[in-house]
């Protein structure tokens, strides 16, 4: 809200609302062309999840194999009342922007808002490229002013097709976590229920595979056989200067072979001549921009922050205008990102390089590849 309100106008005001963890922030502006009182409020992610009816879930009166196929149903959190919350303030509203993550899972939930406010809107303007008539979606990468009220301006469409996909995957998650997750445990608990006692034995559609690579890896580990080996490694005087040279055939895997080179050149007369030179000319190209997963080797490898930690910290920055959204598969940047405006954000920072960003800003932006 502070971001689109207009300058010189007066700021956003902040209200309760129907729910406890959403407020609202009002404002005056102008929409396309008309004057118009904004109100800007927020879910908390996904307002519906889904799940099996009652009789699905009891484990006593349904067999794992018909999870496949049972009913499933929607729920939301009662104590939010974000549906509420969407109802109330939809009531007598004449276009709604929705200004959800730009990604899939952002996507759904924007037709989860749209589905429970249309119904209560005025219905009165039918804007030109709105998508039924007064429905608008605006695109961003970060939170940044400059970027805001860019997408503010270029308002698109929702993409059903997106959404659908996260229905698609909810629903496929949903039935194969709970009919394996049911059957394994019930399978653990007849075999080895002593062991076991209560206790759930979980499987995840995405994990249980990902842990495969995991336990492989260990397994690897635990397999190996190390191995001696030998580097040979020569130092040189020239000019008074210690140049280092190592042995262009790399490791031997030989005893005696490494220990005859040796002696080969201990009992030289320690002169070496220079048999030929090449030179060639090595270009390091600019890097790419971190997406999700490289973003979260680079902090384990670099910094040894686990990926919990180090996704939490990248959300943060994002919504202090920092980064660009940071669950992305691509590695470029979106055409509308101000990088400008980022690095000035991180320039005006205290942090330690601050002085390093502004000296890339005097002297000049490369955008990366």
């Amino acid at each position: 809200a502070n971001a689109l309100c207009p300058d010189g106008s007066p700021r956003p005001v902040k209200r309760k609302s129907a729910s406890p963890s959403s407020p609202v922030h009002e404002y005056a502006g102008e929409f396309l062309g008309y004057p118009a009182r904004f109100k800007v409020t927020a879910t908390t992610g996904h307002i519906y999840s889904l799940d099996f009816s009652k009789e699905a879930n009891d484990w006593e009166k349904t067999v794992p194999s018909a999870l496949f196929h049972a009913d499933t149903v929607h729920c939301y959190d009662g104590g939010a009342r974000i549906p509420d919350l969407i109802r109330a303030e939809a009531a007598g509203a004449d276009a709604l922007v929705l200004w959800l993550d730009c990604d899939r899972e952002g996507e759904n939930i924007c037709f989860e808002v749209l589905n429970l406010a249309v119904p209560h809107m005025t219905g009165n303007y039918s804007f030109p490229n709105a998508y039924q008539d007064f429905i608008f979606r605006a695109h961003f990468s970060s939170l940044s002013i400059v970027d805001l009220r860019r997408a503010m301006d270029t308002l698109g469409h929702p993409d059903i097709n997106q959404a659908h996909s996260v229905d698609a995957r909810q629903e496929i998650d949903l039935r194969l976590g709970c009919a394996f997750t049911r059957l394994q445990t019930q399978y653990f608990r007849m075999h080895f229920g002593k062991q076991l006692g209560k206790i759930t034995v979980s499987y995840g559609p995405c994990q249980f595979p990902t842990l495969w690579f995991c336990v492989k890896r260990h397994c690897d580990i635990q397999a190996f056989v190390p191995a001696p080996f030998w580097r040979l490694g020569l130092a040189a005087d020239v000019d008074g200067v210690e140049v280092l040279f190592g042995s262009a055939g790399g490791e031997i895997w030989d005893a005696e072979r490494a220990r005859g080179m040796e002696r080969d050149l201990e009992g030289g007369d320690r002169v070496a001549a220079v048999v030929s030179t090449r030179r060639w000319r090595s270009v390091m190209k600019r890097p790419l921009p971190l997406n999700t997963v490289s973003m979260l080797k680079m902090a384990s490898d670099e910094l040894g922050i686990g990926p919990g930690d180090a996704m939490a910290m990248a959300e943060r920055l994002y919504l202090k205008g920092i980064l660009s959204y940071p669950r992305t598969e691509t590695n470029v940047y979106p055409d509308n990102f101000d990088i400008r405006g980022t690095a000035q954000t991180i320039a005006a920072d205290s942090a330690p390089w601050a002085a390093e960003v502004r000296a890339m800003l005097a002297g000049g932006m490369v955008r990366a590849r």
